[in-house]
């Protein structure tokens, strides 16, 4: 707050005022929520971009980003992690691949 608005709180003798917190928002998601833990526990190798496909053509409007949150929240067997670790295997397959440096030389 501003100096000169503490000021006049104080001078007039008023509280702060007093927020009280936001009523939860519906989620775009939350319809198709059912159906893509359907399609997550029939095939759990599904992409994150097959399933957001699938879920606008059935009228999602929301984002990829929510839908893959989503899906890694419910996905089965895989921890963050063992995702990490398989980033980091892949990059330094990369860089030691003699594929790769015969294209950096």
């Amino acid at each position: 707050m501003d100096r000169k608005t503490v000021r006049k709180l104080l001078d007039r003798s008023l509280a702060a005022p007093a927020y009280s917190p936001r009523e939860p928002r519906a989620r775009l998601l939350e319809p198709y929520e059912g159906y893509l833990a359907d399609k997550i526990g029939a095939c759990p190798d599904l992409s994150g971009r097959q399933l957001f496909r699938e879920t606008r053509e059935l009228g999602y409007e929301g984002s990829y980003s929510a839908v893959t949150a989503y899906l890694r929240a419910i996905r089965p067997g895989r921890s963050p992690a063992s995702r990490s670790t398989w980033m980091h295997h892949s990059r330094s397959v990369k860089r030691e691949h003699p594929s790769f440096s015969a294209i950096e030389a």
